[in-house]
């Protein structure tokens, strides 16, 4: 199987069990990585431009879900003072106590993940991910792959 096709079914395999886990808190992946992301800003808080780039997702997706966010009392939206076509996003108080909690699940999570490996294996695949990421961010796409 090809590397590529092997990284791509173990992520969706991957997201589905977060998903599966994180649903018994009544959450999902995609709630905790726009939450988290928004809890690492300082004030005034992440554009929601610097949000979707952070997930890399398209700005429209991410509307969607911090419209939901917003609606839950998680998130709060504001114009940035200096630039009114820039919206910011913020964490409420209910919203970081969601944070905490599913951030201390997907510590679980990590910890169920590492504990499938030996020490070496997860070095190993540290190192093979890193090396992977590194690759594909500067390897140029060429005309030929563009076109196929």
């Amino acid at each position: 199987m090809p590397i590529a096709r092997q990284l791509a079914l173990t992520h969706k395999a991957l997201h589905a069990w977060t998903d599966a886990v994180l649903a018994t808190h009544g959450s999902s992946l995609t709630t905790w990585i726009v939450l988290h992301n928004a809890s690492l800003a300082p004030p005034p808080g992440l554009s929601q431009r610097e949000i979707a780039d952070g997930m890399g997702i398209g700005g429209p997706a991410l509307v969607r879900h911090i419209d939901r966010l917003e609606a839950e009392g998680y998130v709060e939206r504001t114009r940035d003072s200096s630039d009114r076509r820039i919206t910011r996003v913020t964490l409420t108080p209910r919203g970081r106590r969601l944070h905490e909690r599913l951030t201390t699940q997907m510590r679980e999570i990590d910890e169920d993940l590492r504990s499938s490996l030996t020490a070496a294996e997860l070095r190993t695949l540290q190192r093979a991910l890193t090396k992977i990421a590194r690759f594909a961010d500067e390897t140029p796409i060429t005309k030929e792959a563009e076109t196929s």
